[in-house]
């Protein structure tokens, strides 16, 4: 990609002055290209990881698994696998200015996280170790890699203010609280960037029903999923906690989910490059 900065990213501020006291400091151009490539290999590698982690404890365990834990992760790769492919149509969007560039590192960010936790569930279930070193070992990893993560990326920008040991409210509050594609979408249509012509609402009216579709696909999924695990549960207080741990999941997917879809709701790219187009093209799906 060219040395430009992402479309729709902001003006550098203090923290971007930090990117030449990085120890390997990543411009804006290569990290989009960095979250684009792990975004598209996450889809199959995560995909997998989650089939093989499930299938190692359900067949090869050394302890006894509570049954409400097998049938989470029975659920987990169907679980897991609309966050991705969202990911991925999230990014999309990054690389045409629709949305942050913050977002797509903290999606990408938290699959490396999500990695890690897996694993060290996984080998609490199937080994017989102790689970205060399997979680401290995960914990340390984890802080590792955002660390390293801060190293070379200003973005989230969250993170960069822990890191450099800042306190910088306004974008912590902006990750945390999230400015919908929506949002974005109305300012720029305002200054006159974004329209909706006769021959792009067609695409993304379909697009908008085709997510919201998927919005209510999933929201089944996650009831019937809950209903599941409440029916196999030998004790309330275990369906209590298998709900407990995948309800963030599922949540995270039915927010992405119309997270996205807002962003066909105030207008496309005013540009020859339609988004819709992009979003439907074979390669993004």
């Amino acid at each position: 990609m060219a040395a430009s900065a992402v479309p729709g990213s902001p003006a550098a501020g203090p923290m971007e002055n930090d990117e030449s006291k990085k120890l390997f400091p990543l411009s804006e151009p290569a990290l989009m290209t960095f979250l684009k490539t792990v975004a598209d290999a996450s889809v199959t590698g995560v995909t997998l990881l989650n089939v093989y982690s499930t299938t190692c404890v359900l067949a090869w365990a050394e302890n006894p698994v509570n049954i409400v834990l097998k049938a989470a992760l029975v659920g987990l790769p169907l679980s897991v696998l609309p966050i991705l492919l969202i990911t991925r149509s999230i990014l999309k969007l990054v690389e045409q200015g629709g949305c942050s560039l913050d977002i797509g590192a903290v999606l990408v960010l938290s699959q490396f996280i999500y990695i890690y936790v897996l694993g060290g569930v996984v080998i609490t279930l199937m080994f017989q170790v102790s689970k205060t070193i399997v979680a401290s070992i995960t914990v340390v990893l984890i802080c590792i890699v955002i660390k390293m993560w801060g190293c070379v990326s200003n973005h989230p920008k969250c993170l960069v203010a822990v890191n450099s040991n800042r306190v910088d409210l306004k974008n912590c509050q902006s990750i945390v609280s999230g400015q919908s594609i929506a949002k974005v979408n109305k300012a720029k249509l305002a200054e006159g960037k974004l329209e909706m012509a006769p021959k792009h609402s067609i695409q993304a009216n379909s697009i908008r029903n085709s997510l919201n579709i998927c919005f209510g696909l999933y929201l089944v999924f996650y009831i019937g999923f809950m209903l599941v695990l409440a029916i196999v549960a030998e004790k309330w207080w275990h369906a209590l906690l298998g709900i407990a741990i995948m309800t963030p999941i599922h949540m995270s997917g039915l927010y992405l989910t119309s997270y996205v879809r807002d962003g066909h709701t105030m207008g496309i790219p005013n540009s020859d490059d339609d988004l819709g187009c992009k979003l439907l093209a074979p390669g993004n799906m």
